[in-house]
């Protein structure tokens, strides 16, 4: 290994990395291999190379560029939306009528 394991990291980014190689790894071991190896042309034993010996490098370098690795499923926005939908809610709940039109 040619680089710091995760638990090296500092510990800015050592949990982050941890969840991102832990979510790769479980998508990986629930696909078929030969999905992935038919859809990216490579083969089996650069597949297996990849999750043995540098899953760790490509989880740790996601966590420290701060991507985020999720299901594509999953909906996420951004702070400012969070934040506005945060202040919308607080001002719908302080509104008697909307409380009632809710709780009908």
């Amino acid at each position: 290994m040619c680089h710091k394991p995760i638990s090296e990291l500092s510990s800015e980014y050592r949990d982050k990395a941890r969840e991102i190689e832990s979510l790769i790894s479980h998508r990986i071991s629930v696909t078929k291999q030969v999905t992935i190896c038919n859809e990216t042309g490579a083969n089996k034993d650069k597949i297996n190379r990849l999750v043995n010996d540098n899953l760790d490098l490509v989880a740790s370098m996601l966590a420290i560029l701060k991507l985020k690795v999720v299901s594509e499923d999953d909906v996420y926005c951004s702070k400012e939306t969070a934040e506005a939908t945060r202040e919308l809610l607080k001002n719908c709940f302080n509104s008697p009528d909307y409380m009632r039109i809710l709780f009908k």
